[in-house]
Formats: C-alpha cells, structure tokens, sequence
C-alpha cells in the first residue's frame, strides 16, 4: 500500500524525535526559520553524499556577527565519524559556542542525505547561517556552493507550507486578482509543482501548480494553478520541497 506523504512526514518527525530529542530542527522535512534563503552545500563541513565524513575536514569555521567582522559568535566544527573507517556515517556538523559547549547545528537535505547548513544572506564569500539560535556569519571556502531555494523549487516535489495564506492570485503583485483555493482541493493531500518566479517591487512570487499525490495516484491530474508571494509576512517560506520524494 502506498503511503501519503503526510504519513512520511508524520513518521520522519516521530523517529526524529525519538532517536534525537534535542534536534531544534529536522533534518529531512519541515520549513526552515524565517529568513532562510538558500542551502549551503559545503562537503568539508557537512560531509558527502550518503551522510559519510568529508574526505577533506575543514579546520574550525570562526563564526561572526557581521559579515565584515564583528564579535565572534562561536566557530563551525566539521562532523565526526560515529564509528572507525573511511565509509562510515558521521555526525552531523557542529557549533562550538562561545561558552565552551558544542551542539549539533540545524540541516536540512538537498536530495537524499545531502546535507547543507540553512543559509541567509550572501555577500561575495561571506554567508549567513542558522546556528539553531541566531544568524551569524562565515566565510566560506573552496567546494561551498549557495543554493538560493527559489532554484531548488522547480527541481523537486514541494508542498504548501504552514505559511501559506490559502489564496492563489491569477497574477504576480495583484492581491485584487486573488482567490481562496476551493475547499476540497485545500483539503486534498496535493503535491506543489513550481514553474517560474517574479520579483515585483522586490518580493519574489511563485507560479505554482498543485496536482494529485504521485505517490498516490497512477496518473495524476493538475488540481489548480496560480500566484502566491514566496514568502509570508515573517519570511518564512510559503512552499517548501521533500528532499527524498514519495
């Protein structure tokens, strides 16, 4: 029997919760905190595909609050192998406070057990990242690449967020041209296909298509499609993706 995605999500989340009840965040599912532009995909601090050790370790990242300078915030440790071998799951990659302690910092996945730090702003080397705590800054170094989301988007199956407002609009910007998705089709346990985006008056809005559960449905129908502002009032994203699909 095929199982919904909510089902996925439901399980991801109670396993994650019992196996790491200290987690601030899920790596695999959920939305990232407001703010989030991007994912940071960095092999020397968050290791390579499959969730192995980085073959190179970077040495110690110092954390800072502006991206010029500033106070320094704590530094980003590489992970750590769990267990003796070349080809052996780490840890995930980590915070060393200011205080002395070290935590596990928040991830989210790219693609199955692709690993990125949850980015914010960038300017030239220098990036923004989610601490768990706060925003600080980083310079990053070779092999770094900054996936800004709204490119992610169209790569991936999404879903509509707890942030979503419930309206489609027929047009980007015009909040006279939109409407509230019907009621069945709100209800329905749909899947988000991103087309294109548009920045007008500097938001970024997303043409969207929801259609039936692929993971549910042999062939699956579009249900609706329209316009809706990226990201809500907070800054929170309004339509996030499943890294790992059905």
């Amino acid at each position: 029997m095929r199982r919904s995605l909510r089902a996925h999500v439901l399980a991801g989340l109670l396993l994650a919760g019992a196996s790491r009840a200290t987690e601030p965040i899920d790596p695999e599912h959920g939305e990232p905190p407001a703010g989030t532009l991007a994912l940071l995909q960095w092999p020397a601090l968050t290791g390579t595909s499959r969730g192995l050790c980085p073959e190179s370790p970077a040495q110690p990242q110092p954390l800072l609050s502006a991206p010029a300078g500033g106070d320094r915030a704590g530094e980003l440790l590489p992970p750590e192998a769990l267990a003796p071998g070349s080809d052996t799951p780490c840890t995930p990659p980590r915070l060393h406070r200011s205080d002395g302690s070290v935590v596990d910092l928040p991830t989210r996945e790219l693609g199955y057990e692709e690993i990125a730090l949850i980015a914010g702003e960038r300017r030239d080397d220098r990036v923004q990242v989610f601490t768990g705590e706060a925003w600080s800054w980083v310079r990053i170094g070779d092999g770094a690449r900054y996936h800004p989301i709204e490119t992610l988007l169209p790569e991936r199956m999404g879903y509509l967020s707890g942030a979503f407002g419930g309206r489609l609009c027929d047009v980007p910007g015009d909040a006279d041209r939109c409407a509230a998705l019907p009621s069945q089709v709100a209800s329905d346990d749909l899947v988000v296909r991103a087309l294109s985006s548009r920045r007008i008056d500097g938001r970024l809005w997303l043409e969207i298509e929801l259609h039936d559960n692929v993971c549910e449905v042999d062939e699956p129908q579009p249900r609706a499609r329209g316009w809706l502002p990226a990201l809500d009032g907070g800054g929170r994203w309004t339509v996030w993706f499943y890294s790992r699909g059905c």
